[in-house]
């Protein structure tokens, strides 16, 4: 007896976002250094439009 019908390959956009979420999870759990400038500021630039 089975519980019902076999789901089939997972959706490649759901397995996508699963895999972004346990990345996204490791990345808030590690130490993430960021260089400060000589006024003391977090050192950033811009890259496609994101800061």
């Amino acid at each position: 007896m089975t519980d019902g019908p076999d789901p089939g390959p997972l959706d490649p956009m759901v397995a996508a976002r699963r895999e972004f979420a346990v990345l996204l999870g490791e990345f808030r759990r590690s130490a993430v250094l960021v260089p400060l400038d000589a006024g003391g500021d977090l050192w950033s630039a811009d890259q496609g439009g994101v800061r």
